[in-house]
């Protein structure tokens, strides 16, 4: 149980009652008293009904001694595997619709675990080559459980999601997808390096994306491989290698004199672009130091990988740790490093980088983008809805106290701007601060008390730097006084604040 890769429900019983060189399940053999054969190391969870230890501390113990007890563990689970991926009952080829390979799996309840799997185990055993390529060589088989690898029901709505996996696929590209180094060697020997599935993808695009660095360096040693080819999604193996934040491959990838380093998929997007999206600042840095990188390269939507990077703000590692940790933000300033950098770089509705990072809140990032040069404090969003709003509008409506403080101390930045847009033309970053902003912030478990005194000090940053309160005009006429929570107006609080504009006509 401790050398498997994930838990186990009634997968091991089905395990267990595998039978080397047989075609097919006995069931005879599957035991129904585990739980008691087991001398009281076991335990079945009740809700989720998982076998494994009874404690925490029994699995540490056999974690930590598991290569002494069991030695062949990965090559007998490999094995069993591979075994049970060989029954007659699973080479009827594709499934196709939803139904009938779900069926399959019901009926057949390792047959999930073993084609996700069986690669990683022989990767890491002792298995004889034999083995592994007698199973690669069966069409039937590889097909059959690649269908079980890759068929993936992301949401339970789904449909159809069985037959979203390559139709054709051999055992070049699974030996390759699971980083089988021994059988790669075998199959590059009979040739054909670059033979596509029927998605288009290579060996190399599949090992890539996985991040076997030992596959990918045999691969590219193979002399005339097309390091470029992509398949129906116009990713290549660089793009694969950048989203998946394989620095090493990436590097790799880069000595090849042949590689496109600003190639497009399908989205438009480079393997520069991927990087950002995902935030692999390594991979960001190696690939903004490559020849010929081009680093204001759009996709589709118009977007940089200074927008994505931008939009996404912080690192997972910072929602995890509950801490400031560096994340996008360290992408970002890799970014701002590029001497040809567009910081004001658009997208199709108008949104730049200091756009997304104000909505957002993303304090760190938008500290380091007025810093530039040639920013523009005012860049507004050009959709119908929100045309003309600027960062400091945006910043103000979601009571972003710390970002709506850099961005008035920056040069130029106009506190009176009025937005266009459909439902508000005429109001400034005051009128949205009164009138705006309820749900965003309740929605995030802040109360309504917590909300109004962030509210009243982002009213009271733009009163002290000049925001107008009587020409903050909505395109009804409304000013920001009337645009304010009805409670919120009539407290003491709010006729201080408002009382603040030496100007004001409140009165």
């Amino acid at each position: 149980m401790t050398h498997f890769r994930r838990s186990l429900t009634s997968e091991l019983q089905h395990t267990l009652a595998v039978e080397p060189g047989r075609s097919k399940l006995d069931e005879d053999n599957i035991p129904q008293i585990m739980v008691e054969v087991c001398a009281g190391l076991v335990t079945v969870d009740e809700e989720s009904n998982i076998i494994r230890l009874v404690h925490y501390t029994t699995q540490e113990y056999f974690e930590r001694t598991r290569n002494q007890w069991f030695p062949d563990a990965e090559s007998d689970i490999a094995k069993t595997c591979i075994t049970y991926l060989s029954f007659s009952a699973l080479e009827s080829g594709l499934c196709e619709t939803d139904n009938e390979f779900e069926e399959i799996l019901e009926s057949n309840k390792l047959y999930d675990y073993a084609a996700s799997n069986w690669g990683h185990h022989a990767r890491l055993a002792s298995i004889s080559s034999n083995e592994v390529m007698d199973f690669l060589q069966c069409e039937a088989k590889v097909i059959a459980s690649s269908q079980a690898l890759m068929a993936v029901k992301r949401h339970s709505w789904q449909s159809n999601y069985s037959a979203q996996v390559p139709r054709r696929i051999t055992g070049r590209h699974l030996a390759a997808y699971f980083g089988i180094q021994e059988a790669v060697k075998a199959f590059l020997d009979e040739g054909l390096p670059d033979i596509k599935d029927s998605d288009g993808r290579t060996p190399l695009s599949w090992a890539a994306e996985k991040g076997h660095e030992n596959v990918v360096e045999l691969l590219l040693a193979k002399a005339g491989i097309d390091v470029n080819s992509a398949g129906k999604t116009g990713l290549a193996a660089l793009s694969f290698a950048a989203e998946n934040g394989h620095a090493e491959i990436v590097k790799m990838l880069l000595m090849i004199k042949s590689i496109d380093v600003n190639q497009r998929d399908s989205y438009g997007r480079t393997p520069l672009l991927w990087a950002a999206i995902k935030g692999h600042e390594r991979v960001v840095g190696i690939l903004l130091a490559a020849a010929g990188i081009k680093v204001n390269s759009k996709d589709e939507d118009g977007w940089t990988a200074l927008s994505y990077a931008a939009e996404n703000g912080k690192e997972v590692v910072e929602m995890l740790l509950a801490a400031a940790m560096k994340g996008h933000e360290r992408v970002v300033e890799l970014l701002l490093a590029a001497a040809d950098i567009e910081v004001n770089s658009k997208d199709e509705d108008g949104w730049t980088a200091l756009l997304f990072a104000a909505v957002n809140g993303y304090k760190e990032v938008v500290k380091m983008l007025p810093a530039v040069d040639d920013i523009d404090a005012n860049s507004m969003s050009s959709d119908e809805y929100d045309r003309g709003r600027t960062a400091l509008s945006f910043a103000a409506e979601k009571g972003r106290e710390e970002v709506v403080k850099i961005l008035l101390a920056t040069d130029g930045v106009d506190i009176n701007h009025k937005s266009t847009g459909i439902y508000n033309s005429g109001r400034t970053a005051l009128s949205f601060v009164a009138g705006e902003g309820h749900e965003e912030i309740d929605s995030q478990d802040t109360t309504l008390h917590q909300w109004h005194q962030c509210q009243l000090q982002v009213d009271r940053l733009l009163l002290q730097n000049g925001a107008n309160i009587i020409k903050s005009k909505h395109w009804d006429d409304w000013t920001p006084l009337w645009l304010d929570e009805p409670d919120a107006v009539t407290t003491p609080e709010s006729f201080e604040y408002i009382s603040e504009d030496p100007g004001s006509e409140a009165y």
